[in-house]
């Protein structure tokens, strides 16, 4: 991490830092000298080895009205040359001692590939006065090389974490869960950190669970009694019993449960085939039903008619009752 110490950035301002000292912090051409107040601080962290064999310095400056592209190179003692990465978009109208991080770009050199892996930070300073000689500037290595308090060694090649089929990358949180703990340890004379994940004894109603029996008792407590089988017949390897429709069953999953239907039934009598034709006949008894109470109710009026007609003789002539 870059010092964030206010009077030491301050200072920074004044002075060619983080370039050294035998630097003169002019381009190729002579004619643009980089502004000491552009840049408070540089961070870089770089593959191990790497200091030893070579220099690390600002290679170019891209100067617009409203952001600031610096870039680092790196050249090996035997060797050319190679541009490792940016620190892209300073903001030229923005607050002093604003942060950004180094972006690397890869190598097509698989002797540099390392440096894909390098990181930083760089502490902006102020940007407006650049902003005055626009433009691209190119710097060599004798011109910006960076101090040596700028560079450190540290592990990079750790580059993401796979979890399944996802790979997270950037800043990743390793956060214990139930019955889990995590703890770190850092050893100063190998600069290494271990950290040790550990699984927490587990209890349920007061009993420990260290076996898959133990497991298995815990969740009969808790659940009771779990299927075996049915009708004495035993489930797959994996504890599923499959059901399978026969003579037109089909079956579906549903939430919870499976639902069963019948794809080739058909009902017994359709309305056109058989229901109108019923209706039909029924209407055709109604109507001689109606027919026949007619006759009827006209037989037994005709029958009174002649009853009375009778009665009305016997009284003419006298003949008294049938």
């Amino acid at each position: 991490m870059p010092n964030t110490l206010q009077e030491f950035l301050n200072e920074n301002m004044h002075r060619n830092y983080p370039i050294l000292d035998s630097g003169d912090a002019q381009d190729t051409t002579g004619t643009y000298n980089l502004p000491t107040e552009l840049i408070a601080d540089i961070n870089l962290i770089v593959p191990d080895g790497s200091i030893a064999l070579g220099t690390f310095f600002i290679s170019s400056v891209v100067i617009r009205r409203y952001t600031i592209d610096v870039e680092i190179s790196y050249k090996p003692d035997a060797g050319s040359a190679i541009i490792l990465g940016w620190f892209h978009n300073m903001d030229t109208a923005a607050e002093s001692f604003l942060d950004y991080p180094f972006t690397s770009i890869p190598q097509s050199d698989p002797t540099y590939a390392e440096f894909e892996d390098t990181v930083g930070t760089m502490v902006a300073g102020v940007g407006l006065a650049a902003t005055l000689f626009p433009g691209t500037w190119d710097f060599g290595v004798t011109n910006c090389p960076l101090v040596p308090t700028a560079v450190s060694e540290q592990l990079t090649k750790f580059r993401s974490l796979q979890v399944g089929d996802e790979v997270f990358t950037g800043n990743i949180i390793l956060k214990e869960g139930d019955n889990v703990s995590i703890s770190t340890s850092y050893d100063s004379g190998t600069d290494t950190t271990t950290i040790t994940v550990s699984a927490q004894e587990v209890t349920t109603t007061g009993v420990a669970i260290n076996s898959d029996a133990d497991l298995i008792d815990a969740l009969t407590d808790l659940y009771g009694l779990p299927l075996l089988s049915i009708n004495q017949i035993p489930p797959s390897d994996d504890g599923n019993f499959n059901l399978l429709g026969a003579d037109c069953i089909s079956l579906a999953d549903q939430t919870n449960g499976v639902h069963f239907t019948n794809p080739c039934g058909k009902p017994c009598c359709d309305q056109e085939s058989y229901l109108t034709p019923v209706y039909d006949s029924l209407n055709q008894i109604n109507s001689r039903h109606v027919r026949l109470e007619d006759f009827l109710r006209g037989i037994v009026t005709n029958s009174d008619t002649l009853l009375r007609r009778m009665k009305d003789m016997e009284n003419s002539i006298g003949l008294g009752g049938f």
